[in-house]
């Protein structure tokens, strides 16, 4: 993966060294006895790079066996060097013998199988990340998402978000709409997904006022998921709930501000949404569902008239208000 393409390079030499960034891209590590994956710079944390704290105790040859000991992840070595999110990420990672040997698959495909089709799908950006819901590693989160008691929409919102499936400027990109990229508020950085919700100098000041600030600010320059990870790890589910109905608001408004020319909605605090949770849960908490299996069903009890005889099947209503009634038949 690291030839040149040499001074007078044949057409196949050329058409492998075209494609050797898609390769670069869907080609993860999966981790053996760790003897031939670089720690940094490499794909082997569930099909992304590892994120380090520190790299102090690390240089660029420093390989992944140098976190194993004795078959087991040293513990306390990870607990130093990664960030937080990615503690339980690592540790996760199964370590089957100290003989196993390092393997590459590709991420495209769910059997780890590079194929000219599933290329073609990262190429065209329909590919969707190992973060997805088909990955087991993610599937508590799931649940937790939709266990959440936040309006529905809220939950498809998150749901958008930890797929990058909201419409920001680099995932418009990804998808090859012709966009410029830049933020449309601050027209000055990238507007990715984590910019877009918690970064951009427009709606930064909103979060800053609110009990989550001094968290985000530690892990906003995170992926999605890893910041989605780590609030779990340290909110309550009411407070989650809170945080998670803000992110929607912070969302909203900026849809209302580019779209709808409504100028205050950049500067409207997230108390509202605090508000609109909490009338969604009381209202939840009025209504009485009766579950179906308490509503009794009466037998079926019609049967057809004789070959000979007509049947007509009437119904009523009575208003006692207005002394009137109706009825209909068949």
């Amino acid at each position: 993966m690291s030839c040149s393409i040499g001074t007078n390079p044949s057409f196949v030499w050329r058409s492998f060294m075209w494609s050797r960034p898609l390769l670069q891209k869907g080609l993860a590590w999966r981790v053996g006895d760790g003897s031939r994956i670089a720690t940094i710079g490499e794909k082997w944390v569930f099909g992304k790079v590892a994120q380090l704290s520190s790299h102090l105790l690390l240089n660029d040859h420093n390989t992944v066996s140098c976190l194993i000991e004795h078959g087991k992840w040293n513990e306390h070595l990870v607990r130093q060097l990664f960030m937080p999110p990615q503690v339980d990420e690592v540790l996760s990672i199964p370590l089957f013998s100290s003989q196993a040997t390092d393997q590459r698959f590709c991420i495209f495909d769910p059997k780890g199988n590079y194929t000219v089709q599933e290329g073609y799908k990262a190429e065209m950006g329909f590919f969707e990340p190992p973060t997805s819901s088909s990955t087991s590693h993610y599937s508590k989160w799931w649940k937790f998402i939709w266990s959440l008691s936040i309006p529905s929409k809220v939950r498809i919102f998150w749901w958008r978000v930890l797929h990058h499936f909201i419409p920001t400027q680099v995932n418009l990109r990804s998808h090859h709409v012709p966009v410029q990229g830049f933020c449309p508020l601050c027209h000055f950085h990238s507007d990715s997904t984590n910019h877009a919700l918690f970064d951009c100098p427009a709606i930064i000041s909103r979060w800053k006022v609110t009990e989550f600030w001094p968290l985000l600010k530690k892990v906003k320059h995170l992926d999605i998921w890893d910041i989605f990870i780590w609030l779990y790890d340290k909110l309550s589910v009411q407070e989650f709930e809170v945080f998670a109905m803000g992110t929607w608001a912070i969302w909203n408004d900026r849809l209302q501000f580019l779209h709808a020319n409504d100028h205050r909605a950049l500067s409207r605090g997230l108390e509202k949404s605090s508000d609109l949770l909490r009338e969604f849960q009381s209202a939840r908490m009025a209504l009485q569902i009766v579950p179906r299996s308490s509503i009794c069903v009466p037998p079926n009890s019609w049967s057809a008239p004789p070959t000979d005889h007509l049947r007509l099947d009437v119904d009523a209503a009575y208003n006692d208000s207005t002394k009137s009634y109706y009825w209909w038949g068949d």
